[in-house]
């Protein structure tokens, strides 16, 4: 502001600017707020006309909201609300309609015992589309290992999926991946319904660990079973155990694509949740 009086607004504009850019990757509710009061001031600090109308107390009432930690009116700018709290806006909403009679003392408080629900953040925008991919992932594999499990003859040699090595595997890694991605759902639906902060960088990484190792185990089992299943049916004709073994293998191909989602889905909020530096 200093360099706003001093009539430099082009030095407080650029300052402002590199400020924004800090913010550019920053993925929460309150930082898109401290944004859009950037920019508010950007716009305001366009000419010396508009700073001495509009921008001078506009950022007078920033510097005062900053300052003390408090909410402060900002003209009509309704969606810049930093430090606004539940109780404030029930007041402002209150003052609004006199007609009505307020409630009791007794009626507040209980009102503020009533815990907040949770809010869900920007950063968990893509979080139903990755609890959904995983709530397949798990029916996917639970299909494929009880399908594989069940995949026997009744001929002479009695052929069952316990007597190959890349069959057992394939069920041992259905198997996993059903509870790890149940074990995971749980996680997720825990946490949202919870905490209303933001999860950590740490929370995705370990979510971008195991849908990559999982997605992989996956695709190497669905591989192993596919061409032992295809060398059986070339050397023996196909029957209905062959079917069932394909049935499975595109089950674990079906698996692999939701986990691999997933994991983008995990990187991408790793990503977005790093204060990257302005250049």
């Amino acid at each position: 502001m200093e360099e706003a009086e001093g009539d430099r607004l082009e030095d407080a504009r650029n300052i402002l600017a590199e400020a924004l850019r800090a913010l550019e990757r920053i993925v929460n509710p309150m930082v898109d707020m401290l944004r859009r009061e950037l920019q508010r001031l950007l716009e305001l600090f366009r000419t010396k006309d508009t700073y001495r109308k509009q921008g001078r107390p506009y950022a007078i009432s920033s510097l005062a909201s900053h300052g003390r930690q408090r909410f402060t009116a900002r003209g009509d700018a309704e969606d810049v609300r930093l430090f606004a709290t539940r109780r404030m806006d029930t007041y402002l909403e209150q003052a609004k309609r006199p007609d009505e009679k307020p409630p009791t003392a007794d009626e507040d408080v209980r009102e503020e015992a009533e815990p907040e629900r949770a809010v869900p953040q920007d950063g968990d925008r893509w979080t139903v589309t990755s609890v959904a991919l995983r709530l397949l992932a798990t029916v996917l594999s639970l299909l494929a290992f009880s399908i594989m499990a069940s995949a026997r003859t009744s001929g002479w040699d009695g052929d069952r999926y316990g007597r190959y090595e890349p069959y057992r595997y394939a069920v041992g890694v259905n198997v996993v991946v059903c509870i790890c991605s149940i074990s995971q759902v749980i996680v997720e639906l825990r946490r949202l319904h919870r905490s209303a902060a933001p999860p950590s960088t740490s929370i995705y990484c370990i979510h971008l660990f195991l849908d990559q190792v999982l997605a992989y185990l996956l695709m190497s089992a669905a591989s192993a079973a596919a061409s032992r299943n295809h060398l059986w049916a070339a050397r023996f004709g196909e029957d209905q155990f062959c079917r069932k073994i394909s049935v499975v293998v595109w089950l674990s191909f079906l698996g692999f694509l939701a986990l691999s989602a997933n994991a983008l889905i995990a990187l991408a909020n790793f990503f977005g949740r790093i204060d990257m530096p302005a250049n």
